[in-house]
Protein backbone atom coordinates (compact mmCIF):
# COMPACT_ATOMS: atom_id res chain seq x y z
CA UNK A 1 0.00 0.00 0.00
CA UNK A 2 2.80 2.67 0.84
CA UNK A 3 4.20 1.76 -2.36
CA UNK A 4 1.03 3.02 -4.49
CA UNK A 5 0.73 6.04 -2.49
CA UNK A 6 4.02 6.79 -3.47
CA UNK A 7 3.82 6.31 -6.97
CA UNK A 8 0.53 8.38 -7.04
CA UNK A 9 1.91 11.24 -4.86
CA UNK A 10 5.45 11.08 -7.55
CA UNK A 11 3.22 11.39 -10.29
CA UNK A 12 0.71 13.89 -9.32
CA UNK A 13 3.94 16.29 -7.85
CA UNK A 14 5.66 15.75 -11.66
CA UNK A 15 2.42 16.89 -13.29
CA UNK A 16 2.61 20.31 -11.19
CA UNK A 17 6.12 21.42 -12.52
CA UNK A 18 4.61 21.16 -16.27
CA UNK A 19 5.60 24.06 -18.36
CA UNK A 20 3.32 25.89 -20.19
CA UNK A 21 3.77 26.73 -23.74
CA UNK A 22 4.77 29.72 -25.11
CA UNK A 23 4.45 30.62 -28.99
CA UNK A 24 5.92 33.91 -30.92
CA UNK A 25 3.53 35.55 -33.18
CA UNK A 26 3.31 38.52 -35.00
CA UNK A 27 0.08 40.77 -35.22
CA UNK A 28 -1.07 40.43 -39.16
CA UNK A 29 -0.58 44.19 -39.87
CA UNK A 30 2.34 44.28 -38.47
CA UNK A 31 5.45 44.33 -40.66
CA UNK A 32 8.38 44.21 -37.90
CA UNK A 33 6.91 43.47 -34.79
CA UNK A 34 6.88 40.00 -33.01
CA UNK A 35 5.68 38.90 -29.25
CA UNK A 36 4.89 35.86 -27.61
CA UNK A 37 1.17 34.55 -26.60
CA UNK A 38 0.85 31.24 -24.01
CA UNK A 39 -1.42 28.23 -25.36
CA UNK A 40 -5.09 29.91 -24.40
CA UNK A 41 -3.47 33.04 -26.85
CA UNK A 42 -2.89 35.58 -24.53
CA UNK A 43 -0.32 38.00 -24.64
CA UNK A 44 2.47 37.67 -22.54
CA UNK A 45 4.99 40.18 -24.28
CA UNK A 46 3.47 42.69 -26.16
CA UNK A 47 4.60 42.49 -30.13
CA UNK A 48 7.72 44.96 -29.84
CA UNK A 49 10.84 42.77 -31.00
CA UNK A 50 11.93 42.87 -34.77
CA UNK A 51 12.92 39.48 -34.22
CA UNK A 52 12.78 36.67 -31.54
CA UNK A 53 13.74 33.42 -29.97
CA UNK A 54 12.15 30.17 -28.73
CA UNK A 55 12.74 30.57 -24.97
CA UNK A 56 15.20 27.88 -23.96
CA UNK A 57 14.99 24.91 -21.03
CA UNK A 58 15.14 27.22 -18.46
CA UNK A 59 12.76 29.71 -19.69
CA UNK A 60 15.00 32.25 -21.16
CA UNK A 61 15.31 33.82 -24.10
CA UNK A 62 17.90 36.43 -25.68
CA UNK A 63 16.34 39.89 -26.53
CA UNK A 64 18.18 42.10 -28.64
CA UNK A 65 18.32 46.13 -27.82
CA UNK A 66 18.64 48.03 -30.99
CA UNK A 67 18.97 51.30 -28.78
CA UNK A 68 22.17 50.36 -27.51
CA UNK A 69 22.57 47.59 -30.14
CA UNK A 70 23.51 44.83 -27.43
CA UNK A 71 21.50 41.33 -26.20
Amino acid sequence: MKKVTFLTVLLLSASSFAQTLVASYKPVDSKYNWGYLNEKGEILIEPSYKTVVDFNEDGVTPVFDLATKTF
